[in-house]
């Protein structure tokens, strides 16, 4: 894993070449703006973006969803 530190236009670049089945992690302090710059960069996009914040789940249920029987 690599860290990469880039300003907001090295992101977009980054995003660009980011391979689909890759993930990336954004790291920074509280309130500047992270989810923000990728829900704007994948709306323009056209595509649905949905934030999951890992830190308010209470359980693996609401990332996965809950067991059933097949």
């Amino acid at each position: 894993m690599a860290n990469i530190k880039a300003n907001i236009t090295e992101l977009r670049q980054l995003l660009d070449i980011t391979p689909a089945g890759h993930n990336l992690m954004l790291v920074g302090n509280h309130g500047i703006g992270k989810s923000e710059i990728l829900t704007s960069y994948f709306s323009q996009k056209g595509m649905t973006v949905v934030a999951l914040f890992l830190g308010q789940m209470s359980d693996p249920g609401d990332l996965i969803g809950l067991p059933r029987k097949n």
